[in-house]
């Protein structure tokens, strides 16, 4: 099915160009990374040659759009340099390509209809059978109405929460949202959580993912993915009306100005657009991409051989590797006459969040009807726990890969670089392609992290220069 309409073709008013870029003077709506077919330029005496014209007639890509919507540049190498009047386009036609898709996504938990995104920032959820299920959603600047040109629009596949209804997709450049640039007309790379049922979709939340310094949306080649929720949002949801008791999702931006990431947490299922403690956790400062974001629960079962408890305080007994603000889940933990059914009840079975932590030992915070006077059953109990990572690659600050523990190292003061549990920045050569982890376990060489560089380099990958697959295994990312 296609998605969106075959686009018009436009008549230009001049073509100028120097030896390696041409200027074409249209009204459009064109993004960066677009193509275009021109057709039809002329060659006019000294001002364009016949061998210049050859050059620009043909399939071009989007390098620059002016902010009004009435220019647009690609590179070229031009014989002689166009001068005065460019060439003659009195017949000359400007073609665009289709607008590129993101990744679709099925929404297999409910409607069981697809999502996808394209690159003027338009979203749309389509039936099964290839139908328009709803009205799409345009969530980037577009066009000479907002005087903007958008950089890349949606690259990455929506995230989908067929639980709650709700969805987020990231955009370059939206007007709805604040940042590098004002509201409105120029936009800024937002992350959208949008409700969606059989037949309606709607923008819910924006939330910037840069802080006036970044530039993705107006600089080309600072791409920006999808979201990740994390490990609490799996295991708790995003329903409760008290933030602390919901689950978070990460946004990342990159740009200009450095690499930004965003925590953002839920109060009744809704996104807060305000990271906690009004943070903006700066990665680095200098011009970098950020890879997409990989998100990593690294849960291990430890064999419990005792629960006491406080009316505040849970005190568990098992040999462990937990830390503190890692996650916990506690089962088969049973009543008797030190421990009640009630007791039992908020022990076992929900989400806790480790407060301490040895190898013998942790506790966490919890309100226990009746303090338990010595140990409840633990025959067969277990905890299921661990730390729940960040993976993310960058080429600068310098070229890395980082590890953050969620939420607690992104959550920190405005202003304040966000903590890293680990880095490299031996193996990433020019930053990361995305992250992958082979599974979760504490087998020998298990649990490895897997990524592309992006650069070709003979100190990692031979005496031949060449791009490379990079193992590291997690132990401080070796």
């Amino acid at each position: 099915m296609q998605v969106s309409a075959s686009p018009a073709t436009l008549s230009p008013t001049a073509v100028t160009a120097n030896t390696t870029t041409v200027t074409v003077t249209v009204n459009n709506s064109l993004s960066i990374g677009e193509l275009v077919t021109i057709a039809g330029v002329t060659a006019n005496g000294n001002h364009c040659t016949a061998a210049d014209a050859a050059v620009i007639n043909g399939t071009q890509t989007v390098i620059a759009t002016g902010l009004s919507g009435t220019q647009f540049e690609f590179n070229a190498t031009i014989p002689n340099a166009t001068t005065g009047a460019g060439c003659i386009t009195t017949n000359a036609t400007i073609t665009p390509g289709s607008n590129y898709l993101s990744s679709p996504v099925v929404d297999v938990g409910d409607t069981g209809n697809i999502f996808v995104g394209d690159s003027s920032s338009n979203f749309y959820e389509l039936t099964s059978a290839g139908a328009t299920a709803a009205t799409a959603l345009t969530l980037g600047v577009n066009g000479t109405t907002n005087f903007g040109a958008i950089n890349g629009g949606i690259r990455d596949g929506a995230i989908i929460d067929s639980t709650n209804g709700v969805g987020y997709v990231v955009t370059a450049c939206n007007p709805n949202t604040t940042g590098e640039q004002d509201t409105g007309t120029e936009g800024n790379a937002g992350l959208i959580q949008f409700t969606f049922t059989s037949n309606t979709l709607t923008a819910a939340v924006y939330a910037g993912l840069d802080s006036g310094a970044n530039e993705s949306c107006t600089t080309a080649g600072f791409p920006n993915y999808a979201p990740t929720p994390d490990q609490r949002y799996y295991a708790l949801g995003i329903s409760s009306a008290t933030a602390a008791n919901n689950g978070e999702i990460i946004g990342g931006s990159s740009g200009t100005g450095g690499q930004q990431l965003k925590e953002l947490q839920f109060i009744s299922s809704t996104m807060q657009t305000t990271p906690p403690n009004g943070d903006k956790p700066q990665l680095g400062t200098g011009a970098s991409p950020l890879s997409p974001l990989t998100e990593f629960f690294n849960s291990q079962v430890f064999n419990v051989t005792g629960v006491t408890a406080t009316t505040t305080v849970v005190t568990v007994t098992a040999a462990n590797t937990l830390a503190a603000n890692d996650l916990v889940t506690l089962s088969g933990v049973t009543a008797n006459a030190n421990c009640s059914a009630a007791d039992v009840s908020a022990i076992n079975g929900g989400v806790q969040t480790v407060a301490s932590a040895t190898a013998t030992q942790f506790t966490f915070d919890a309100t226990i009807p009746t303090a338990t006077t010595g140990s409840c059953g633990v025959s067969g109990a277990t905890a299921a726990g661990g730390p729940d990572y960040l993976f993310v690659g960058v080429n600068e600050n310098p070229s890395a890969v980082y590890t953050f523990l969620l939420p607690s190292s992104l959550l920190v003061g405005l202003d304040d670089a966000p903590t890293s549990v680990a880095s490299n920045d031996t193996d990433a050569v020019g930053g990361t392609s995305a992250i992958i982890v082979d599974n979760d376990s504490t087998a020998g060489q298990a649990s490895s992290i897997y990524f592309g560089t992006l650069a070709t380099s003979t100190t990692v990958c031979g005496t031949n220069a060449a791009y490379c697959a990079v193992k590291l295994t997690q132990a401080g990312l070796e």
